[in-house]
């Protein structure tokens, strides 16, 4: 385990976890608050039983989903086994009150009742001290199945929906070389690193050129913190991503440890989102965020402002009711165009089932290619999670019906539109003779 540490405070590269913040018991719940009681909608995937195999199967997700199948089914009848034990407890109850009232006329049912009710009651204690062990194992087993696959999602390989301009045929360095020989890069390892010369203005140009074009399309700025807990880390399933931070002063007993995400990423949006409850007419929310994304990155890997523990970001985040197809298709539209204009080759595609995270339902990946790598490199996405992080985090909205008001879990659509460091590599790879800066960009340096 690799720490850096400042100011009292560790951050940890790598941690593992081996219990829950999302889901607490009931026998833990002295110790733990629970933030959240996440909606577990197992039952309802249950009735499309043939289509999870197949999306288990599809993502290549070691999850043994036969053992999950019969896992829920023991809980299942546990669980009525407690509900009936309760139910006895509470009739007999009622009925010694009852009884009770004339007790030299009862005295002797009352007897008998006491005895059974105390009977009940030891059956119910033992039954318990099992009980909370097996819903925890249960339930941290359903929370780890992925999300539903969209029809869009490619089973098997990925679809290239458009393409920008032609696949650059020519050769040539490494964009580190390029950056540090032009003076662009000071690089000391994967969690620092500085822009320098038109390489920062290039930083600053082209997030104000992109946040100027996402404001026009209907989109708000929104600050997020760069700090979530593990509640919403293990809601969006990005523990195993994000740094930890150990505070000296948590207790052994903490499950909900803070996590250092970075203010442009889905968790700090949904750190906000988390137990949060709307009104239908507000939807769709629609919001943007410039900041830093931090993520744990492989030290084997080689160093590259591919992989980049620390990265300048545009992300987006849209709530909806239904049509989030719809929406997805016209912000696609519209990101399009973005890029479009910049004038470098780039492509769009549907990554396949294996290759996204078991939180998205589908992943729609902007691309450019790489002349030194000779592949394509992801410099912004798109993602689609239906309703899956707003079940696990209890974001809903009030909906009215004829039967009056429901709540329901807003569908979401969200991703990094823009990832800064990649995008400039990529670009000092395809255009080494060509000014970093171009005419229409220089407009934007200091919007």
């Amino acid at each position: 385990m690799k720490m850096l540490k400042h100011n009292c405070i560790y951050i940890m590269q790598t941690f593992k976890r081996c219990y829950s913040a999302l889901y607490i018991t009931g026998n833990k719940a002295q110790e733990t608050f629970a933030v959240v009681t996440p909606y577990i909608d197992f039952e309802e995937r249950l009735n499309k039983k043939n289509e999870l195999v197949t999306n288990i199967a599809a993502r290549n997700y070691p999850l043994d989903i036969q053992k999950v199948f019969e896992t829920w089914d023991f809980f299942q009848t546990v669980d009525d086994q407690r509900k009936k034990l309760e139910e006895t407890r509470a009739y007999i109850g009622q009925k010694i009150s009852t009884l009770m009232k004339e007790y030299s006329k009862n005295e002797e049912e009352i007897k008998k009742l006491k005895l059974h009710f105390q009977l009940v009651k030891e059956d119910l204690k033992n039954l318990k001290e099992h009980y909370y062990e097996v819903e925890e194992q249960t339930m941290l087993k359903v929370l780890d199945i992925p999300n539903v696959l969209h029809p869009k999602t490619p089973l098997k390989d990925e679809v290239v929906i458009c393409q920008y301009l032609e696949k650059p045929d020519t050769t040539s360095e490494n964009h580190m070389v390029i950056a540090e020989s032009l003076g662009y890069l000071e690089y000391i390892n994967k969690t620092t690193s500085f822009f320098k010369g038109d390489a920062s203005l290039f930083e600053q140009a082209i997030l104000n050129y992109f946040r100027s074009c996402i404001i026009d399309s209907g989109f708000t700025v929104f600050c997020n913190s760069s700090f979530c807990r593990s509640v919403v880390a293990e809601g969006c399933a990005e523990v195993s991503n994000v740094f930890t931070i150990a505070e000296l002063d948590c207790s052994k007993e903490n499950l909900n440890h803070l996590h250092f995400c970075g203010s442009s990423t889905i968790l700090s949006f949904m750190a906000y989102f988390t137990k949060h409850a709307i009104s239908n007419i507000h939807l769709p929310l629609k919001y943007l965020s410039i900041g830093k994304r931090y993520r744990v990155q492989d030290s084997e890997k080689t160093d590259s402002l591919f992989n980049l523990s620390q990265e300048s970001t545009l992300s987006v985040f849209l709530a909806t009711a239904e049509n989030e197809l719809l929406e997805l298709d016209q912000i696609l539209k519209d990101v399009k165009s973005y890029y479009e204009r910049l004038g470098y080759h780039f492509r769009i595609v549907l990554l396949p089932a294996n290759k996204i995270d078991k939180s998205e339902s589908l992943h729609v990946s902007i691309q450019m290619y790489s002349n030194y790598l000779n592949q394509y490199v992801e410099v912004g996405n798109l993602s689609s999670f239906d309703s899956y992080l707003s079940k696990r985090l209890l974001f809903t909205y009030n909906h009215q019906s004829p039967e009056g008001k429901q709540r329901k879990f807003p569908k979401i659509i969200a991703g990094t539109v823009l990832n800064v460091p990649k995008l400039l590599g990529c670009i000092l790879e395809n255009n080494v003779d060509k000014k970093l800066l171009s005419p229409m960009l220089n407009k934007y340096i200091f919007h």
